[in-house]
């Protein structure tokens, strides 16, 4: 593990959301004056985001990004809140989009695990380069800031900003191009929450892979990948 480049994912392995995305939204939905049940808000978000387009707008000029990103979000929140029920006659739902957006990329929505700073800590004094590499917009690194980690990281790489997003193989090719510079001697080690957008296609890819199971479940990886419990352990394989 000494010197190679170790590739986290973000939404679930360096941050956790503060309660739940559809947690959030219904409340958020009742103060702009739409009474949805939470759990029917749940259902339909995870609906709309698993139905949604791939979170990717590499093929845009930079500064027409920003906009994309919005969009894509924007049309996730309104299916969402569809989903889950009729709206209510005067609910002005670009109110609710704008505070939904607002919250989720302020630092005050995001948990960081207490393994993940001593994780990183460690994987510095072993010599590895770290990036991040997650399906996100352009507020991912600005809110690592905010929270403090975005130092230990030599790039910080969303899917917003290249032409793929997990799990997708381009998404992990580009991934490598943007960050060759690191990775010279050795495939980079993606280290991710998911087998199915982390690790699976990471090792499709060529890359290594280290499965970090925080809540203990007890899966096998898959063949060819690692399995820890908490990202300090990743240093030590």
């Amino acid at each position: 593990m000494s010197g190679r480049l170790v590739v986290l994912d973000a939404a679930g392995t360096l941050v956790e959301v503060r309660g739940s995305i559809g947690a959030v939204y219904a409340a958020l939905a009742r103060a702009a004056g739409a009474d949805l049940d939470t759990a029917a808000v749940e259902r339909g978000f995870a609906w709309a985001f698993q139905a949604a387009p791939p979170l990717a707008f590499g093929g845009l000029d930079e500064a027409a990004r920003p906009a994309a990103e919005r969009g894509w979000w924007r049309e996730v929140a309104r299916r969402a809140l569809e989903a889950a029920g009729p709206l209510p006659t005067g609910f002005v739902f670009e109110v609710f989009f704008e505070r939904a957006w607002s919250w989720f990329g302020a630092p005050e929505a995001w948990h960081v695990p207490a393994d993940v700073r001593p994780g990183l800590r460690a994987l510095r004094r072993a010599g590895c380069p770290l990036a991040v590499f997650s399906n996100w917009d352009g507020r991912l690194e600005p809110l690592l800031d905010r929270l403090g980690l975005a130092g230990y990281f030599a790039r910080v790489l969303f899917s917003g900003g290249l032409p793929a997003a997990k799990p997708d193989p381009a998404a992990f090719h580009a991934a490598r191009a943007a960050l060759a510079e690191w990775a010279k001697d050795a495939p980079p080690i993606m280290v991710g929450d998911r087998i199915d957008h982390d690790i699976v296609p990471a090792l499709e890819a060529g890359w290594g892979a280290v499965w970090l199971d925080r809540g203990g479940r007890g899966e096998r990886p898959p063949v060819g990948a690692a399995r820890v419990i908490g990202l300090p352990e990743v240093a030590l394989l």
